[in-house]
């Protein structure tokens, strides 16, 4: 790779590269809404969510894993190869950022992949401390499943107004998988938003599952997690809410494997006012 790397590309895949010495690269997010994701990654193109993310080669396994980033940007619309709107939002993740929002990339064998969906994506990597411009196309091909899962909308035991969308995701043993929701509303005191993960050995069975406190939840089936808004968050019309998981066989954490074949992912939000939430967008790209 070089100090500039452009990555093209129609389809979900990636392509082999090779870091010649440590570089460093921008892990930082921005502060308005547009192509750049930061200082050193743009990302241009339609569908519901494009990127672009760098992982070792070969996989080092969990304990090792953190010379790695996925950048992208999550679109307001929810069909494959849509346009994006005004409410989109960029968001870069990786295990290593520091307080100055640098990550640093060893010397090293890599696989640098393009996440599409229906429509052609170019991202530009900028990597310090290198030099030269390479231009990159995908070699090989990578699984990726990318949907706008079902929703429902129940009353809960108090009155209130329960949001809830899911599904489960193809995918392999080891992968990255993201959530985004967007939620407008006149009044935020008392609501209640969770994500809900699943490394399931057999998929979530029901809408339910993603429901208040992610009802599924034990220590061998995945992770999530939950917040509740501000009293003094009425001046705001809208919220956007995303989560990031890093599913490995070999986290150290569960003790039971992820087994190749399915991952729940979902989300909900319970309120005692009335809002709205557009489409959830969620996906799992597999990496080993």
């Amino acid at each position: 790779m070089g100090e500039v790397n452009v990555l093209n590309g129609s389809s979900t895949g990636y392509v082999k590269v090779a870091l010649p010495r440590p570089v460093t690269i921008d892990s930082g997010e921005p502060n308005e809404p547009g192509n750049a994701i930061n200082a050193d990654i743009t990302v241009t193109g339609n569908g519901r969510f494009v990127g672009v993310a760098l992982v070792q080669d070969p996989y080092p396994g969990a304990r090792d894993a953190r010379r790695f980033f996925l950048a992208g940007r999550f679109a307001g619309c929810d069909e494959a190869g849509c346009k994006p709107t005004d409410n989109s939002i960029e968001t870069m993740y990786d295990l290593q950022q520091d307080a100055a929002d640098t990550l640093r990339l060893e010397a090293g064998n890599y696989r640098l992949y393009l996440i599409a969906d229906g429509a052609p994506v170019r991202a530009t990597i900028h990597l310090h401390g290198l030099s030269g411009r390479r231009s990159l196309e995908v070699t090989e091909p990578a699984d990726l499943d990318l949907q706008t899962p079902p929703s429902r909308v129940d009353t809960d035991a108090g009155g209130g107004r329960l949001w809830s969308a899911g599904s489960s995701f193809a995918g392999g043993q080891v992968g990255f998988s993201m959530s985004w929701l967007e939620i407008e509303a006149e009044d935020f005191s008392g609501m209640e938003v969770g994500i809900c993960q699943y490394n399931a050995i057999e998929p979530p069975p029901a809408h339910i599952a993603y429901g208040p406190h992610c009802s599924l939840l034990t220590p061998f089936l995945g992770s999530g997690g939950e917040f509740s808004f501000d009293s003094d968050m009425r001046a705001d019309t809208f919220s956007t809410l995303a989560s990031f998981g890093y599913h490995d066989n070999d986290d150290g954490t569960t003790g039971v494997p992820n087994m190749r074949g399915q991952h729940g992912l979902g989300a909900w939000v319970r309120s005692p006012s009335t809002f709205e939430v557009r489409p959830l967008r969620s996906f799992f790209l597999t990496i080993d």
